[in-house]
């Protein structure tokens, strides 16, 4: 069953076990551990020194990863407009973030998610996408709050 993971096999075109697994759970009910199986594919990965896409499905590291603004603030009220299924079935968490691409509404709703108490100041937006462009990467959730807590 090994070679079912990550779809090797003896031929092209074996369909993954964790890409199957995640439909066959979400979209037939099935009760079927996928954490589990995502782990398994993960560990098989690794051993095998095989690097897993960032972007892969199921089990890639940046599927729930959105920083363009629109995502972000859609994601942090509706995430089911974006996401098939909730990150925690397949071992993974949300991560909104924030930086050269939020606008004022993504950087208002994850700063309330992260430090209810801070009050976004004027310019904000600006100095987050500066400190986003001068770092080469989004923000990290102490950056943020940082730079909202000092005034400019």
């Amino acid at each position: 069953t090994c070679a079912l993971l990550l779809g090797w096999g003896e031929r092209a075109g074996i369909a993954s076990t964790e890409r199957l697994g995640a439909f066959l759970s979400v979209r037939r009910g099935w009760n079927l551990d996928i954490e589990r199986i995502c782990r398994a594919a993960r560990d098989l990965a690794l051993r095998c020194g095989v690097e897993i896409p960032r972007n892969a499905p199921v089990l890639g590291e940046a599927i729930f990863q959105s920083e363009t603004g629109l995502h972000v603030s859609a994601l942090a009220e509706h995430p089911a407009l974006y996401e098939p299924y909730e990150p925690q079935l397949v071992g993974a968490q949300r991560e909104l973030r924030i930086g050269g691409k939020s606008g004022a509404e993504a950087v208002r709703k994850v700063l309330a998610s992260v430090a209810p108490e801070a009050d976004p100041a004027p310019g904000l937006v600006s100095r987050i996408r500066r400190a986003a462009e001068r770092l080469g990467r989004p923000l990290e959730s102490g950056e943020l709050v940082r730079l909202a807590s000092t005034p400019r």
